[in-house]
């Protein structure tokens, strides 16, 4: 049927175009769910056995990090995403970690087997100096050990 004809008929079921519109939003969301893609991913697997998340920092994503788990050879890189996929594990549980250069590594312990949506955080490393930041000597008049002397002697 044409659109126009199914909103005229919905409105006299209805009585109001809102919730025609509604009724029609409805009837195709359903269409949808009952016709969707029927591909397979980590997220709707019950026999996946691996660990899928991104790798993220402050700005995002990170493409091309090493995830890992820790303890075995088995690795990847993450995608132009930040996205991985590591599969066949060998426990129940395992510590997942990733680096990159110019990062800090990052883990997370425990990942249970089938986790989907695990995100790992990298923190870049500090590439300056803190102007503000004075020497102290560790021993002499102006040291640590001078002002603190009840606890040095």
């Amino acid at each position: 049927m044409p659109r126009k004809l199914i909103m005229a008929y919905m409105s006299k079921i209805c009585g109001k175009p809102f919730l025609a519109r509604l009724l029609i939003f409805l009837l195709f969301a359903i269409c949808l769910s009952a016709c969707g893609d029927s591909g397979t991913s980590a997220d709707d697997r019950s026999d996946f056995n691996g660990v899928a998340g991104m790798v993220l920092d402050e700005n995002g994503p990170v493409a091309g990090a090493t995830v890992r788990i820790q303890g075995t050879d088995t690795f990847t890189m993450s995608d132009e995403n930040g996205a991985f996929t590591l599969e066949d594990l060998p426990a129940d549980t395992v510590t997942v970690s990733a680096w990159k250069d110019k990062y800090y590594a990052a883990k997370v312990e425990g990942v249970n087997r089938s986790a989907v949506g695990l995100s790992l955080y990298l923190r870049l490393y500090q590439t300056n100096d803190n102007p503000a930041y004075t020497w102290t000597p560790p021993v002499g008049e102006n040291s640590c050990a001078a002002c603190k002397k009840p606890i040095t002697d």
